[in-house]
Parts: C-alpha cells; sequence; structure tokens
C-alpha cells in the first residue's frame, strides 16, 4: 500500500506500507503521488494493483501494460 504519511507501523493488516514523497498541492498532490506510485510499483512488481479514486485511473493503464491485474 502506497503512503504520503508516515505511520509508526511498517504493516498494517498483514500489507507492507511504502511510504513515497508527495507534494503538497491542492489540485496535484493525488495525480502526482499516484504517478510516482505507478513507476515504483513498474519496478517492483507485484500480482495486482488496485487503484481508488477516479482521478488515479489514469495511471491504470501502465500495470495492465506490464501483465498485472
Amino acid at each position: 500500500m502506497y503512503c504520503r504519511q508516515r505511520h509508526p507501523e511498517r504493516y498494517y493488516r498483514g500489507v507492507r506500507l511504502v511510504y513515497l514523497p508527495a507534494i503538497r498541492h491542492k489540485y496535484l498532490d493525488t495525480v502526482l503521488h499516484t504517478a510516482l506510485s505507478t513507476l515504483h510499483l513498474m519496478f517492483h512488481r507485484r500480482d495486482a494493483a488496485i487503484y481508488c479514486n477516479a482521478a488515479n485511473a489514469l495511471f491504470t493503464f501502465l500495470p495492465r501494460l506490464a501483465g498485472m491485474r
């Protein structure tokens, strides 16, 4: 799970938390963080990717091209 803010735990209910930097901006925060998370995902391959939020849908084609569900 990709996160913007630090939490004391490294795992949450068995899911590893990955912290990536974010640029705090009213309109670009989510989109830029999703772009960075997708790039990270492409180099650290997983079986599946789940995107939540319509703004993030822009990036869903990249993992699909790489064969991720």
